[in-house]
């Protein structure tokens, strides 16, 4: 592999950009009933939980609020997921979770 090419991916120009590597997760808000897709940067939203030594990470969480374009109600959700960042449970307040295909649905 050419130099140029090695730094390229060294510095975040390699063959993994462009590649979202984004959480996804769907809500219906329970006021108004407008659907958001939410995003969760996996790289820099997700907060370390440690194990009882403080040595090394048990799993992760994230709390976003978000807001629908219609009505402007908050909606809490929190997402907790394991070491190896795979999901283990989830909570939201004012709204009401969606599969992907609920989402897409026409209205």
């Amino acid at each position: 592999m050419p130099l140029w090419d090695r730094l390229k991916q060294v510095f975040g120009g390699g063959p993994s950009r462009g590649r979202d590597e984004g959480i996804y997760f769907y809500v219906r808000c329970d006021r108004c009933g407008d659907r958001v897709r939410v995003r969760v940067n996996p790289s820099s939203e997700l907060q370390q939980e440690f194990d009882e030594s403080g040595e090394g990470v048990r799993a992760y969480s994230v709390r976003k609020m978000v807001v629908d374009q219609r009505c402007f109600q908050p909606i809490e959700v929190r997402l907790r997921f394991d070491a190896a960042r795979r999901e283990c449970s989830r909570e939201i307040e004012g709204g009401t979770f969606l599969t992907r295909e609920e989402y897409e649905a026409p209205e």
